[in-house]
């Protein structure tokens, strides 16, 4: 055990039993669930906005009609290409929109040929509402 500057002991061995279990967890469904991946480039550097498809030609698109165990949003940092991905089930992106319906913004007649809908959201709300949210397992 390790005491650390608040007073809290640290079990080193115990810490890294549970990140091995976590990260074969994470193997797993990387190996196992199907995965949607929706990357973004430029843009959301410079908006702090990230797009997220919800229609197409009049059709659910996009997270409305994923069959995905988990939905990943990755953000590239357009000068290194450095990632940071989000991994969510893509009831609770959903949930984020309709719970952040005031700070986001409906965008029609985009993507190719301009048959996309969807809505634009700003990524720091939208990832700081999923990490508050209380049940996880849903």
């Amino acid at each position: 055990m390790v005491n650390l500057h608040d007073g809290k002991e640290f079990d080193f061995i115990a810490d890294l039993e549970d990140a091995n279990k976590r990260e074969n967890e994470l193997f797993d469904i990387l190996n196992s669930k199907k995965i949607e991946l929706k990357t973004e480039m430029r843009e959301w550097v410079k908006t702090g906005n990230i797009f997220i498809e919800m229609e197409c030609y009049g059709k659910p698109s996009g997270v409305m009609a994923s069959q995905s165990y988990f939905w990943v949003h990755e953000l590239r940092n357009p000068k290194t290409n450095t990632p940071v991905v989000y991994m969510m089930f893509p009831i609770k992106i959903i949930r984020g929109i309709a719970n952040l319906h005031k700070n986001t913004r409906y965008i029609s007649g985009i993507g190719e040929n301009g048959g996309a809908s969807g809505v634009l959201v700003s990524v720091s709300e939208l990832f700081n509402y999923w990490t508050k949210l209380v049940d996880w397992d849903e």
